[in-house]
C-alpha cells in the first residue's frame, strides 16, 4: 500500500511540475508587458541620462524617430529586442530590410515601470512619406526559483520565457 501512495504522490508532483512548465513556457502571455510608443522627432541626438534618459541606436544621427519605451508590468522583468521593421505604402503593412546596417530598440533586465526615451534612426532606403512602425520580441526574465537555480550556478540554466511579438505605435510624418 505504501508503494502505491508513494507512486501516486510522485506521478501527481510531477504532473503538476508539468504544468507549471508549460504555464512558464508558453508562448502567448495574454498582454504585452513593453510599451513602445511614437513620441515625435529629433535631430542629431544625444545620450542623457537626466532629466529623462534618452538612449541614441547605434549613435545614430541626422534625423531620428524618438520612442518612449516602457515596462508596463507591475512585476515582470523583461528583455526586449527589435526583429524587424514594417512599412505602410497605403496597402498594409509588410517587412522592411533597411538597406544598410540599421538597428532598432533593445533592453535586457528591465524593471518594472522602468521607462527611457530611445532616438532610432530612419531605416536606410526607406522613403519619407511612408509611415512604419518597429516589431519587437519581447520575453520575461526568469524569477522566484529559476533565478535562485541561475544565480547558484552563475550561469543562465533557465533563460527568457513567455516570448511574445508586438508591435510600436507608427512613425509617421
Amino acid at each position: 500500500m505504501r508503494r502505491y501512495t508513494a507512486f501516486f504522490v510522485i506521478l501527481i508532483l510531477l504532473l503538476l511540475s508539468y504544468k507549471w512548465w508549460l504555464t512558464a513556457n508558453s508562448v502567448v502571455p495574454s498582454k504585452s508587458n513593453l510599451s513602445v510608443v511614437f513620441v515625435g522627432f529629433t535631430n542629431n541626438p544625444q545620450h542623457t541620462m537626466q532629466p529623462v534618459r534618452v538612449e541614441v541606436i547605434q549613435g545614430a544621427t541626422g534625423f531620428c524617430a524618438l520612442f518612449r519605451v516602457t515596462n508596463v508590468s507591475t512585476n515582470n522583468y523583461i528583455r526586449f529586442d527589435t526583429s524587424s521593421v514594417e512599412a505602410n505604402d497605403g496597402r498594409g503593412w509588410a517587412h522592411f530590410a533597411p538597406i544598410s546596417s540599421w538597428a532598432g530598440v533593445e533592453g535586457s533586465v528591465w524593471s518594472p515601470g522602468y521607462s527611457c526615451l530611445y532616438a532610432v534612426a530612419w531605416p536606410p532606403g526607406l522613403p519619407m512619406n511612408v509611415a512604419w512602425r518597429l516589431q519587437l520580441s519581447v520575453a520575461r526574465e526568469p524569477s522566484g526559483l529559476r533565478e535562485s537555480i541561475n544565480r547558484k550556478l552563475g550561469r543562465e540554466v533557465f533563460g527568457p520565457y513567455g516570448k511574445q511579438t508586438m508591435v510600436s505605435s507608427e512613425v509617421s510624418q
